[in-house]
């Protein structure tokens, strides 16, 4: 209400958010949680564990006439084309989050106001 004095604008942000959180809700009943976890996140701590330790010995192994990796180019190194695209500078992160909105909006917004 300190945004506008307009009460449709307030029922329009109520009617999308419900639609939102319908829609998850909705989504989330159909993963298989189970499998989900042994499938697909406990292999993915279980590299990730297996990245931070190979990082560790190689922190470790480096001399002091070495100059240290930027955290970039160590996570490059260490990730190699499995890093998150989002993660090799600023501006491939916009491109990333801009194509993931447009991606999702027509999944979490009504139609109508997908197309206006």
């Amino acid at each position: 209400r300190t945004i506008t004095h307009d009460d449709t604008l307030v029922l329009e942000a109520k009617y999308v958010f419900r639609y939102l959180l319908a829609t998850v809700i909705r989504r989330f009943k159909n993963i298989d949680i189970q499998s989900f976890v042994l499938r697909r996140l406990f292999p993915l701590l279980l590299k990730t564990y297996e990245r931070y330790i190979s990082v560790r010995k190689q922190q470790m192994n480096i001399n002091n006439d070495q100059e240290p990796l930027s955290s970039s180019l160590l996570l490059q190194k260490v990730f190699g084309i499995d890093l998150h695209p989002s993660m090799y500078n600023r501006k491939m992160e916009l491109n990333y989050l801009k194509k993931l909105f447009l991606d999702l909006m027509p999944i979490i917004t009504p139609k109508y106001i997908y197309e206006c």
